[in-house]
């Protein structure tokens, strides 16, 4: 789109030939605003790239976590469970002395 603004302006400036200095002024300045608009959207979009590299970086560590927190968590289940286990043989083993006498 800013290109066919440039292109309007050139045809103008053969048109009138004096006037030829502030057309071309005007081109110029037309030429380095859209190369500035293009900077800006450029560092913009890496700045984007950039983020987004640094969210999944993120999110793969906090996958990692999450699954070495999941393999502790069913580690404590079984020594939970264990423990539950003896408790209650040790429970039974009382409950017979007891009746024992």
């Amino acid at each position: 789109m800013r290109w066919r603004v440039v292109s309007l302006a050139l045809a103008d400036y053969a048109s009138h030939p004096n006037e030829q200095a502030s057309a071309k002024g005007r081109i110029e300045y037309r030429c380095i605003m859209s190369f500035e608009v293009l900077e800006q959207l450029e560092a913009k979009v890496q700045s984007a790239v950039d983020g987004i590299s640094l969210l999944k970086m993120e999110l793969d560590e906090l996958r990692a976590q999450n699954q070495q927190l999941k393999e502790e968590n069913q580690h404590l289940r079984n020594e939970h469970q264990a423990w539950h286990e003896r408790l209650r043989s040790l429970l039974g083993k009382m409950d017979q002395m007891n009746s024992e006498d």
